[in-house]
């Protein structure tokens, strides 16, 4: 459905954090190499990677492999206090991005009529899942101009909600 298919774009960010904390510990390896404990610099980072394996596996199988070799260097206790963030060294901002609650159908609907407008596809929003937010009330009060704007700030109407 092309609601769960707008979902991934709702986390942005998430997967670029991972790439330069998978950088990060490229850059660092003979640091990690030569330790027995994971250095407290790279905490976050490498408690992030293991807390993110088994949650984006299906996207990207390299998390279950890299997960596991820190697991073999830092010890299974370690590997699962990062898996379970009890040690709360997981990064926060990746951690709600990556999290399994789905965003808001508002919010799905929102990112719908805006990759509608912006590619000139015609669309129908669900009109009952859209009462609840003040996405209508905002256009109409900016006049349905069809200006620009993005949904965090003055979302632009989508056609045939002038």
């Amino acid at each position: 459905s092309s609601g769960i298919n707008a979902e991934w774009p709702l986390r942005p960010g998430a997967m670029e954090s991972l790439e330069l904390y998978c950088d990060l510990l490229l850059a660092r390896i003979g640091l990690i190499e030569s330790q027995k404990y994971c250095d407290e610099g790279l905490a976050t980072p490498v408690c992030t990677l293991i807390w993110v394996a088994p949650r984006l596996m299906a996207e990207v199988s390299e998390f279950k492999a890299i997960a596991s070799l820190l697991e073999s260097k830092f010890g299974k206790e370690f590997a699962n206090q990062a898996r379970n963030n009890t040690n709360g060294a997981v990064n926060a901002r990746v951690k709600s991005k990556i999290t399994l609650q789905q965003p808001s159908p508002v919010l799905v609907e929102q990112y719908l009529i805006e990759i509608a407008r912006t590619h000139n596809i015609p669309f129908e929003p669900n009109q009952e899942v859209l009462m609840g937010s003040d996405y209508l009330s905002d256009n109409r009060n900016n006049g349905g101009s069809g200006g620009g704007g993005d949904l965090f700030g003055q979302p632009a109407p989508a056609p045939g909600f002038n």
